[in-house]
C-alpha cells in the first residue's frame, strides 16, 4: 500500500511541477 501512495504522490508532484513551468515563458523560467 505505501509504494502505490508513494507513486501517487510523485507522479502529483511531477505533473504539478510541469504545469507550474508551463505558466511561464522560456525567458522567464531562466530566472529561477
Amino acid at each position: 500500500m505505501r509504494a502505490l501512495q508513494a507513486t501517487g504522490a510523485s507522479a502529483t508532484q511531477a505533473v504539478g511541477a510541469g504545469t507550474v513551468i508551463d505558466l511561464f515563458d522560456i525567458h522567464e523560467r531562466d530566472s529561477f
